[in-house]
């Protein structure tokens, strides 16, 4: 049975109330579903970090890592060539597990909360997100969305570039689009009705 564990450590911004569990949801079942043809996140011990910030924050960083003067909705910053040969980078004391970091055991379609008692445990860690709450207030209303669906989609798409799905290229952005749709409807907050995306404006 295809199993592996998964650490989500997330900080926060106080207008993020009460936000996490929609964050720590959308992630649990974006790495569920890819680990059915993922083979190279079997058996492993993976970390995703989470900063759940506002436009002033994304704005530096946008500008910072991707010349864009604007601010924006998601940043993923990838720490993994899936190219390349995967080595585990961390062991699990150097990590600070505290009331913000989330673990759990994903064995097949089971998901437990769990906890984690060997130090020596080797951990890959996947990369970062960003997400700007003023974005994700204004963009839901825009295109009519749920807030807390909109938050999922975004998370889903964040965690896809994490794991280095992309949207530059028409048919690269035909597979991200299923992906997301797929792995939406496992979510507690699915889509009502499809919506369909442009990728390129994300």
């Amino acid at each position: 049975m295809q199993k592996l564990n998964l650490i989500i450590e997330i900080s926060q911004k106080k207008i993020w109330h009460k936000k996490s569990d929609i964050i720590v949801d959308a992630i649990l079942q974006t790495i569920k579903y890819l680990k059915s043809f993922r083979s190279e996140i079997i058996d492993r011990t993976l970390m995703i970090s989470v900063v759940l910030s506002d436009d002033i924050s994304l704005h530096k960083m946008n500008l910072k890592y991707r010349g864009q003067d604007k601010p924006t909705n998601v940043l993923s910053f990838q720490n993994i060539n899936w190219q390349d040969e995967i080595k585990d980078i961390l062991s699990l004391e150097q990590i600070d597990i505290n009331k913000n970091t989330h673990c759990y055991a994903i064995n097949g379609n089971d998901i437990l909360k769990t906890t984690f008692n060997d130090k020596s445990l080797k951990v890959l860690q996947i990369g970062d997100i960003a997400i700007s709450y003023e974005r994700i207030v204004e963009e839901s209303k825009d295109q009519n969305r749920d807030f807390d669906e909109y938050l999922s989609f975004i998370t889903i798409h964040g965690v896809l570039h994490l794991m280095g799905y992309d949207h530059q290229f028409e048919d690269d952005a035909i597979i991200m689009e299923e992906l997301e749709n797929k792995i939406m409807l496992e979510t507690e907050n699915p889509p009502k009705k499809y919506v369909k995306k442009n990728l390129k404006d994300i």
